[in-house]
């Protein structure tokens, strides 16, 4: 072996190596013949303190003889220099690669500050990032809708003098699509322009989806027009943010449509999440023989369906489905042998769980825990379901489950917090709730909007009624800013005070129906007569909402109409 000893700052070579970003491993790889025996020779390579045997630095055709028998140390050293310089542009451009697989990753996963430590290791290593670099940490932004972080990423490239490409406009159209930004979609789609990059097809299926984001049917089609006016051939993905447009929200009829120009008119095969758009606005609209008739398409066109398609049919707990329609679907997930993930399993525990089968929610429940996929949401659904069975089996059931959640290392959210104190909301024990929910606030939790509902719940059913108390916790929440009335919370205030006295708390602490989250033609029915269960409550029965259900008193029978 040969010992290298020289100090790092005395050996330029080393340097260069060392800022490529490569780094030193325990055996060093078998350099070029010229560069081994010319940097021995001249004395300027080194790596610390480390021994290495000759054959790493030395080819087989060149022997310490010939290193001391060299003559030419001038051409030997721009030999060094010129090896020096390839071999380090080398390991740039593998370190660059690899970097740029590692910001895409991150950048698919919405990992916004990941992809950005990962950019500044790549620069801090002396690598200099490419415009694809920049644009995966701009797209990294796009999950989050943050236009804001994207655009200071536009700005730093250009001040490190990288001229954005194709690729950056994109992202930053994905970026304003997520943001349902379609004047800043629209706006980078003229600045590529401009930049020499004429709309493609990726642009124009961006714009598409900030209109869909943006809820703006009136011009989807106009832009569509524009799309096929350019020459540009649609595929799917394309036409699918038309119907997605469409279905979500309710038209129908616009749905199918679309889903013929595109299987007919266009010649396009429709993929799963065509199919899935469609059966969606179908279920919406109540049709669900329609929407059986969809899947049926599906299997003959040999399109896959997923367990995403089946939960549609079975429903989630927030619309109306017969319980036999939950039965057949849920059991065609086992039968058909379904990979779950974590939100078909809690869509069917909703289902069973707003159907009134307490022991069917947790034995999906159960399935889900199996598979390691539980989460807090699920639990807060099949807790909720077996405490209003109204027993002490059911309590006590819950009570095991949210304690094998917490020894997994999870932690109980508020909302199983709420779901747990909803047993005593039924009997108006709202002291028990309360002590429940501050209980949780000692162990660093803040109350949400399901334990607001819950408290109100409480507050309304007590006897005597409780309004003064449901007043005050109402307008002590909401002051704080950290919780939206929502559908739910608004119903349970409006058990608690009346429907003139909510309308007024609303008007006085501006809450609007847009801060709600509300459509403007759901106000009146929430404040003054409240509001279909099945189109609000996530824990709703068909046709009652969780909320109603807890609070309607048995009806006295009608008397039959008289003349006399």
């Amino acid at each position: 072996t040969i010992c290298f000893s020289l100090s790092t700052r005395q050996c330029g070579l080393q340097r260069m190596f060392l800022q490529s970003g490569a780094s030193l491993p325990s055996r060093a790889p078998r350099w070029p013949a010229a560069l081994g025996a010319a940097a021995a020779a001249a004395g300027l390579l080194a790596f610390g303190n480390v021994s290495l045997p000759a054959s790493a630095f030395l080819g087989s055709s060149v022997g310490a003889d010939s290193i001391r028998r060299c003559r030419h140390p001038g051409a030997v050293l721009r030999s060094v220099t010129a090896t020096a310089t390839e071999t380090q542009q080398d390991f740039r451009r593998q370190a660059g690669s690899a970097d740029l697989d590692k910001l895409r990753d991150l950048a698919s996963r919405g990992l916004a500050d990941e992809a950005e430590d990962s950019l500044y290791d790549l620069i801090d290593a002396g690598g200099k990032p490419e415009a694809a670099h920049f644009a995966a940490v701009i797209s990294a932004c796009a999950p989050g809708s943050d236009t804001e972080r994207a655009e200071r990423w536009l700005f730093r490239m250009r001040a490190l003098q990288v001229e954005p490409e194709r690729e950056v406009y994109h992202a930053l159209m994905r970026v304003a699509a997520e943001a349902g930004s379609s004047t800043e979609a629209e706006t980078w789609m003229m600045e590529s322009w401009k930049a020499g990059f004429e709309p493609d097809l990726i642009s124009f299926t961006l714009m598409l989806r900030a209109l869909r984001k943006a809820g703006d049917s009136a011009k989807v089609e106009s832009w569509f027009e524009r799309l096929m006016d350019r020459g540009l051939q649609p595929d799917i993905a394309c036409v699918n943010e038309v119907i997605g447009l469409y279905s979500e929200q309710g038209k129908l009829a616009k749905a199918t449509e679309w889903f013929n120009i595109a299987t007919q008119s266009l010649g396009l095969a429709p993929d799963v999440e065509t199919f899935r758009l469609v059966i969606s606005a179908l279920t919406l609209a109540g049709d669900l023989q329609g929407a059986e008739k969809y899947v049926d398409k599906m299997i003959e066109q040999n399109v896959k369906p997923d367990a995403s398609i089946y939960v549609l049919l079975t429903g989630n707990g927030r619309t109306e489905r017969p319980r036999d329609v939950v039965e057949r679907w849920a059991q065609r997930l086992v039968d058909d042998n379904m990979e779950m993930d974590s939100d078909a399993y809690t869509a069917v525990i909703g289902a069973w769980a707003a159907a009134g089968e307490p022991q069917r929610a947790e034995e999906w429940y159960s399935k889900m825990v199996q598979d390691g996929s539980v989460t807090a949401e699920a639990l807060a659904l099949v807790v909720d379901a077996l405490v209003l069975h109204d027993n002490e089996e059911g309590a006590e059931a819950a009570d095991e489950w949210i304690g094998q959640f917490s020894e997994m290392g999870k932690e109980i959210t508020p909302s199983v917090h709420a779901a747990r104190a909803s047993a005593y909301c039924n009997i108006g024990d709202f002291e028990q709730v309360e002590a429940r929910m501050q209980n949780m606030e000692t162990k660093g939790l803040q109350m949400n909007e399901d334990c607001l509902t819950v408290m109100l719940l409480a507050y309304a059913n007590a006897q005597p009624q409780q309004t003064l108390l449901a007043e005050q916790m109402f307008k002590q929440q909401m002051l704080r800013g950290k919780m939206r009335a929502t559908r739910e919370v608004l119903e349970a205030l409006r058990a608690a005070v009346g429907g003139a006295r909510c309308l007024s708390l609303r008007r006085e602490l501006k809450i609007s129906s847009m801060s709600s989250g509300i459509p403007q033609s759901e106000t009146a029915d929430i404040s003054l007569r409240g509001i279909e269960a099945s189109k609000f409550s996530k824990w709703s029965k068909p046709r009652e909402s969780r909320v109603w259900q807890r609070l309607k008193k048995p009806e006295p029978p009608k008397q039959p109409l008289s003349w006399e």
